[in-house]
């Protein structure tokens, strides 16, 4: 997914393209010409909405865990189909309505392409959610496992992240509940005297602390 920078600047793009798309179809239907060409815009128009939406939806965590997966799949797919009906209105429409019309909706269909790829939107990882500082004891090696939903105390959230301070068991468990999505967590060894190393997350045998860090409901596949 999109974060930070990235983020502002599709919106901004998006929001500008909105507004160009907005003033050709009020003009086009003052005039009351070319309705295909107007169809075109008006669905290409809708179609930028709900990317604008889309993305959104990925401004703030508690944003896109109130949709959830279901209202951002839905906004995927009216992104996608409103896009190509545009298309083939605009492909019946004249002028510069017809130009704009293909061009926009091709834009757009390119966009999501880029969007499903790079983001797996088409694998479910279609939310953001809150990251997570996991605290290690120094010097532990091993498995670690966090329990969420059980009798204990909830997880703190510091800066816009939740907490994660394992205990020398390598087991935490929490009354939290688990969050689906994606975010970039961050690892640390901690000391008796509070003092925090961070650690490197790669992939299996390439050097690093931290391998196949997951998270996700059991059973879920995440």
């Amino acid at each position: 997914m999109i974060t930070g920078l990235p983020l502002a600047i599709s919106l901004a793009v998006l929001v500008g393209w909105l507004v160009l798309l907005s003033v050709v179809l009020r003009k086009g239907l003052k005039r009351r010409e070319d309705r295909a060409g107007l169809w075109g815009v008006a669905l290409a128009t809708t179609a930028v909405a709900a990317l604008c939406l889309l993305h959104l939806s990925w401004v703030s965590p508690a944003i896109s865990q109130a949709l959830g997966t279901n209202a951002v799949h839905i906004l995927g797919r009216a992104v996608f189909w409103t896009a190509l009906a545009g298309l083939m209105a605009s492909i019946f429409g004249s002028g510069r309505r017809r130009i704009i019309g293909v061009l926009s909706c091709l834009a757009i269909g390119a966009w999501y392409y880029v969007l499903t790829v790079s983001s797996a939107i088409s694998m479910g990882a279609v939310l953001s959610r809150h990251p997570m500082r996991y605290l290690i004891p120094d010097g532990y090696r091993g498995w670690i496992n966090i329990s969420f939903g059980e009798h204990a105390p909830p997880l703190p959230m510091v800066n816009g992240e939740y907490i994660c301070k394992v205990p020398k068991s390598g087991v935490l468990l929490t009354s939290s509940h688990v969050e689906d999505g994606w975010a970039s967590d961050h690892y640390f060894y901690y000391s008796d005297s509070g003092s925090l190393r961070e650690l490197k997350e790669t992939g299996w045998g390439s050097g690093g602390y931290i391998w196949a860090g997951q998270i996700g409901r059991e059973g879920s596949g995440d």
